[in-house]
């Protein structure tokens, strides 16, 4: 989680875009509000009515909330049906060269009640209603269900880092994720159907 809403507003792309939704203002702008908050100047002014959705620091988050803002942040890829072979890691969103992707991310146990689920994102809302039909009920979940790593295809051009867990370019939302299996140690063992080529 990040120390303070200013760090997330400029580090967090996600955030960004959620906070474009909800304030419709330039990164400028967003900062400014940032600030605002963090400076307690909503606190202090009772007269100012704001409309738009409450932003919180995650250090005033309850643990429902962290939670919320973690799944919101962290869930940005899905097994999906892949064009190459099988099944594959499907970008839910556009992701921009150097973001992390959170492919390898363990799964995690949530309990989030049912009456929430509209502060998570549509696409975030819609995997865990699929996979698990019982939170409507208020029971837990498990998110991610499966390691997203185990699942990426390969490609002699590939837009994912397993390394360092980025983007190695911009990949659009809907997009499949790909690795390069030749960065791995002994990969001409482990996958012999790879053609031996030089690694970019």
């Amino acid at each position: 989680m990040w120390d303070n809403l200013q760090d997330r507003v400029k580090n967090d792309t996600l955030y960004k875009r959620h906070l474009e939704r909800s304030f419709k203002g330039t990164v400028q702008e967003q900062n400014e509000e940032a600030d605002k908050v963090n400076s307690g100047f909503y606190e202090k002014n009772t007269d100012w009515k704001k409309t738009q959705m409450p932003i919180v620091s995650p250090i005033q988050m309850n643990k429902q909330e962290q939670d919320i803002a973690e799944l919101n942040s962290l869930t940005k890829a899905t097994l999906g049906v892949s064009k190459v072979h099988g099944i594959g890691v499907i970008a839910l969103r556009d992701i921009m060269k150097g973001e992390k992707i959170y492919a390898d991310r363990m799964s995690k146990l949530y309990h989030i009640p049912y009456g929430s689920f509209g502060k998570l994102f549509p696409e975030v809302r819609k995997i865990i209603l699929e996979r698990w039909p019982h939170v409507v009920s208020n029971e837990g979940f498990i998110y991610p269900d499966a390691r997203l790593l185990s699942f990426m295809n390969h490609s002699d051009t590939p837009n994912y880092d397993p390394v360092t867990d980025c983007a190695l370019t911009d990949i659009p939302a809907n997009s499949e994720i790909f690795e390069d299996y030749r960065i791995v140690e002994n990969w001409k063992e482990i996958y012999p159907w790879i053609e031996d080529k030089d690694v970019v």
